[in-house]
């Protein structure tokens, strides 16, 4: 345990060094701004004094005993982002050694760590795979939680590497669990997918990937070109992985809802370009 332990912690602190040689000054500033709380929330009054905004006065006080009062707000903190992560088997190709499945963990990391500098949460969902969650965290120990979960699934090898020969066939009872999950984050504002978007041919699924409030992000390497303007669907005869045909979504209605997926390709500035479609 312990040795597994300190390969973890190797391999986080490969990755931070990784994300901060990639990442431009500039654009995480500027995510960190705008990674925070939804508003303001009342606090308390205070007595006024001289220079206070007269639109923070309330009036009702004021017009009751005839001295004004003001109201304090506190920045809502706090904030318990959702982020699902696909594990299907298709995630694990990539190009040069690196996985899409790799980048989903870069970009997790990434939020964990930004989310202990703003005082928010991390909540990680497997989805694609055998749904599991990832306790609620976020720093460094947020994300050796979430790579500690990746092993236990057999995701990550020995060395803390992608296991590119991980499988999994998902019977009819995980995708019911996996609806009722979607179903139950459906309103949700602050949810992050990341996938390539191949798994999910059951349409009482994928209703879900298109709401308003989600920030979908389609992870794509260079076996993916062919899709760039439609989505391929794997359709599972039984819920089994190994009888399975490939379809093109080309209609009206599915290009549509393309316009919500946010492409980060392998042989881009995948880092950079998360961040400002996020800032």
């Amino acid at each position: 345990m312990k040795k597994k332990i300190e390969r973890i912690k190797e391999k986080i602190l490969s990755i931070k060094l990784s994300l901060f040689k990639g990442i431009q000054k500039e654009n995480l500033g500027k995510f960190k701004s705008c990674f925070k709380g939804n508003g303001l929330q009342f606090k308390d009054h205070r007595s006024y004094v001289y220079g206070d905004d007269i639109r923070d006065i309330n009036w009702s006080i004021l017009a009751k005993n005839g001295s004004p009062f003001i109201k304090e707000y506190e920045e809502e903190r706090n904030i318990e982002l959702i982020v699902l992560v696909d594990i299907s088997e298709s995630m694990l190709y990539g190009k040069d050694n690196k996985s899409k499945l790799e980048i989903s963990i870069e970009l997790v990391c990434l939020l964990y760590l930004v989310a202990k500098e703003t005082n928010d949460w991390i909540s990680v969902y497997f989805i694609g795979g055998k749904l599991d969650r990832v306790k609620k965290g976020r720093g460094e120990e947020g994300f050796f939680n979430f790579l500690l979960k990746l092993k236990e699934h057999g995701l990550l090898n020995e060395d803390g590497d992608v296991n590119i020969a991980y499988t999994y066939n998902m019977e009819s009872l995980e995708v019911k669990k996996q609806e009722s999950l979607l179903e139950k984050f459906k309103a949700n504002k602050s949810l992050i997918i990341f996938s390539d978007f191949h798994l999910w041919s059951y349409k009482n699924i994928s209703q879900y990937f298109f709401s308003n409030y989600w920030r979908l992000f389609r992870i794509a390497s260079p076996i993916d070109d062919g899709v760039k303007n439609s989505i391929n669907f794997v359709f599972r005869s039984s819920g089994n992985l190994n009888n399975k045909k490939i379809a093109s979504v080309n209609n009206k209605n599915d290009m549509k809802k393309n316009k919500y997926l946010k492409t980060l390709s392998i042989d881009d500035d995948y880092l950079n370009n998360f961040l400002r479609e996020l800032i």
